[in-house]
């Protein structure tokens, strides 16, 4: 990330931006796949954005890997609002070209959604009631 924030373009924020506008704009409308998509668009543009290809690669298939948890995480409202904020707030480090803020805003933003998935991911998920 902080090689990415290094070599940020204006042009690469441009596309971070409009990848958010299409985040925010699946997430109002509860369009799971979509708002996953576009979430991809986000975080792979900003790690293509550290001119590592290999890595890059690599963090592809990780991704791909856990596509089915990412979405049952934003099946659910708040979810989809705590990652519009946590884009946001991480845009605005970008835009500073904050490497330290926007690792910091990163790592929230994934510790939350591992936190939210990790009691299906236990390997005796609790049984819901119901």
């Amino acid at each position: 990330m902080r090689r990415a924030v290094a070599r940020l373009t204006d042009a690469d924020l441009a596309r971070l931006e409009a990848a958010q506008d299409d985040v925010e704009r699946a997430a109002a409308a509860g369009d799971v796949p979509a708002m996953a998509a576009a979430n991809r668009v986000f975080h792979m543009t900003l790690f293509d954005c550290a001119g590592m290809p290999r890595l890059a690669r690599l963090i592809r298939t990780l991704w791909d890997s856990t596509d089915a948890y990412r979405s049952m995480y934003y099946g659910e409202a708040g979810n989809r609002e705590r990652v519009i904020k946590e884009h946001r707030a991480t845009l605005d480090a970008l835009r500073r070209r904050s490497a330290d803020d926007a690792v910091a805003t990163l790592d929230v933003h994934r510790g939350h959604a591992v936190a939210a998935l990790a009691p299906c991911l236990a390997p005796d998920p609790p049984v819901r009631a119901g």
